[in-house]
């Protein structure tokens, strides 16, 4: 098999990851490397498919091992790090990528979701706004990913006007996730951003505990190791009154993050 050359290897690999296909994207992250050993894209892309696939370690010796001055592992050490809940690891690598490529849409974004995370909505926007101008239009996902944090600026923007200002903007912010969740159907993120959304929302605009879980639940089965979602579904969970399918999925979840300890210092009891 002839190895493929970097900017279409790293389309390929891009889209095929952001579609949520793991299994594949490991394939060809291997078939790659096994006819281009160390190809630094393929590496990037194998280690987001292994920890996606609960395999934390493996990832990360990958990404240790990887050329330290390639954006796209940069990227990858970014995503992961964010991923396993290590937020300034994340906004580190993230820098040192854009450092070398400012316009690196996938840093970009990433780097905005780090501040979104921290409550920090003006970097936070200032981020979407610079990769709102470089998003392929014909890339679904990555627009996807772009509405996600644009609903959330939003979102956590109208959370600190008080009731009335939820009234204004959620429907905005509603209209914002559901079109990420339309854009790229397989990815847990538009899911979970719906989940919060119907977690903090008035019930005016369709909020509710019951609502918030189905989300998080679906977030969940599209990416089993996305702790977030999972932490979330266990709190919708309990607010529903669910106490021994909320134990079941807490118990789940130090099963699957017993080897990551930022993970498993935020999950309750």
């Amino acid at each position: 098999m002839t190895p493929t050359s970097g900017r279409a290897l790293a389309t390929r690999l891009r889209i095929t990851f952001l579609d949520n296909a793991i299994e594949e994207l490991e394939r060809e992250a291997q078939a790659q490397l096994a006819t281009a050993p160390g190809d630094p894209i393929a590496q990037a892309y194998l280690a987001r498919a292994l920890y996606k696939e609960g395999r934390f370690q493996e990832a990360r010796r990958i990404l240790v091992d990887a050329d330290p001055e390639d954006v796209e592992v940069l990227t990858a050490r970014g995503d992961f790090h964010d991923y396993v809940g290590e937020a300034r690891e994340a906004e580190l690598a993230f820098q040192a990528a854009l450092e070398r490529e400012p316009r690196h849409v996938d840093a970009l974004l990433g780097l905005a979701a780090v501040h979104l995370t921290r409550n920090e909505a003006n970097q936070a926007d200032a981020l979407a706004a610079k990769a709102s101008g470089l998003v392929d239009a014909d890339d679904a996902c990555q627009r996807g990913r772009l509405r996600v944090l644009q609903g959330g600026v939003a979102g956590l923007r109208a959370a600190r006007g008080g009731f009335f200002d939820k009234l204004r903007w959620g429907p905005g912010v509603l209209h914002a996730f559901e079109q990420a969740r339309a854009l790229c159907p397989n990815s847990p993120y538009p899911r979970f951003a719906l989940g919060r959304f119907y977690r903090e929302a008035p019930g005016a605009l369709g909020g509710s505990w019951a609502r918030a879980a189905a989300e998080f639940r679906a977030a969940e089965e599209l990416d089993p190791y996305y702790h977030p979602a999972l932490l979330a579904l266990v709190e919708a969970l309990e607010a529903c009154g669910e106490a021994n399918e909320a134990r079941a999925e807490r118990e789940a979840y130090r099963q699957r993050f017993r080897d990551l300890p930022a993970a498993m210092a935020i999950i309750p009891g």
